[in-house]
């Protein structure tokens, strides 16, 4: 028996594709370590979209979504393969898909492919053709200190200067925990050195979802650390929405604080930041 769980969501556009998200149908009956242990083959994860068409007769009292009828699209074969595909994020102009995937052309470790960063385009913002998707990092040869890696690479942000990517990453040696949030900047058509955002924003728990704001001075994510609603245990019930702010002076990133009007008792996950910066 499987469940379906909505694991990523990344809004589009508002007038055709709205929400890309991969859907992730998981074996029950086990713990997170047994599921983290688990044959990757029990997991199918793939790339949808939302597809939102206006209605003729316009209702005031509702909202907007409330108003359109709305349809989901599976990205298909050429985006999609056999295997994981998860974790989308969409370049400002609404033309760049990157994902991550464990699809041949990946980094191999002992287990197979590993969890890569690809990316796939279209000519125009509201297509849903996408292109072949390509591995965004191709080069070998630096173990760690590249994008993607023999480890595994996980959700990711692009900010509005699609200069900067935001991204996780697992089990590299230069993390604080288990899970660490990274930035690269692209330099010419390859993106630069990973740099670990450091102790004011990772620690030694899990560390997850960057979400950029748009001026690129906010950065939102999820954390398992000791918080209001945790007790610093890596577990699923400990997941809060954390977030950083930029120094103006210095540009260093400085204390995580909690995000104390949103976080419950509960878990929250997959922030997302709008370009107004206030949705």
């Amino acid at each position: 028996m499987g469940k379906i769980m909505i694991k990523k969501m990344t809004i589009l556009s508002l007038a055709t594709i709205l929400i890309a998200f991969a859907i992730n149908i998981e074996v029950l009956g086990k713990n997170n370590s047994e599921q983290q242990n688990n044959d990757e083959s029990n997991v199918i994860a793939y790339l949808m979209a939302v597809e939102i068409v206006n209605e003729v007769k316009q209702d005031a009292q509702k909202s907007i979504l409330d108003n359109q009828r709305i349809r989901i699209i599976n990205l298909g074969p050429v985006v999609n393969h056999p295997g994981v595909d998860y974790a989308p994020t969409v370049s400002a102009d609404g033309r760049t898909l990157f994902f991550v995937s464990n699809r041949v052309g990946s980094r191999e470790n002992n287990k197979g492919p590993s969890h890569d960063f690809w990316a796939t385009t279209k000519k125009e913002r509201l297509d849903t053709i996408f292109t072949i998707p390509y591995n965004i990092d191709t080069l070998t040869g630096l173990d760690y200190l590249n994008v993607n890696t023999i480890y595994n690479e996980g959700a990711a942000s692009i900010a509005a200067d699609r200069q900067s990517l935001y991204f996780t990453a697992c089990d590299r040696p230069d993390g604080y925990g288990n899970c660490d949030i990274y930035f690269s900047k692209i330099e010419g058509d390859k993106w630069g050195r990973p740099v670990n955002l450091g102790p004011n924003v990772n620690s030694d728990n899990f560390d997850s979802q960057p979400s950029i704001s748009a001026d690129n001075r906010r950065l939102y994510f999820v954390s398992s650390r000791k918080g209001p609603n945790s007790d610093g245990k890596p577990k699923l019930e400990n997941m809060d929405i954390w977030y950083s702010d930029r120094d103006q002076d210095t540009d260093e990133w400085l204390p995580a604080q909690n995000l104390t009007c949103v976080n419950t008792s509960k878990q929250e996950f997959t922030p997302f930041i709008a370009a107004d910066g206030v949705t």
